[in-house]
């Protein structure tokens, strides 16, 4: 759990942003001011996700290539259920009814899971750049002796 401490931060803020955007609805008439920035967002975002993944593989030590590509389907998952969920619960205490049609429809979105392919793939490199790093550390710090 220590080792997932800048995800875990990144999730929390994105969970805070998604509360706040079902919370005050005006900020949707800020997307559009937005909305021409995403040249800038994208990209940022996307060097986001990859530092964190790179943050979390170097707390984590995840020596398999297996548990550091779980790692990252787990975290981008978490990820890209925090609006659909968050919109779920907006809708039910709206309605004050529980429709878990409404949440499954959510996820049919296609836009979402492209997100999640890319949200996957950034953390994921982040992961194995970070390991990389990590095993290219400890040769350098290897007595002469042993590289030998």
């Amino acid at each position: 759990m220590k080792a997932l401490m800048p995800f875990w931060i990144y999730w929390g803020l994105l969970a805070t942003g998604c509360i706040l955007f079902f919370a005050i609805p005006i900020m949707s008439l800020l997307l559009f001011l937005v909305l021409p920035m995403l040249l800038v967002i994208i990209p940022t975002w996307f060097v986001i996700v990859y530092l964190i993944g790179d943050a979390v593989s170097r707390r984590g030590n995840f020596d398999k290539i297996i548990q550091r590509i779980a790692m990252s389907l787990l975290c981008s998952f978490l990820t890209i259920m925090l609006f659909p969920v968050i919109s779920w619960i907006c809708d039910s205490v709206t309605w004050n009814h529980f429709h878990l049609t409404s949440l499954i429809r959510n996820f049919n979105d296609r836009p979402l899971w492209l997100v999640f392919a890319v949200h996957f793939f950034a953390f994921w490199i982040g992961a194995e750049i970070g390991h990389a790093a990590l095993e290219d550390k400890s040769e350098h710090n290897k007595p002469e002796e042993e590289q030998q």
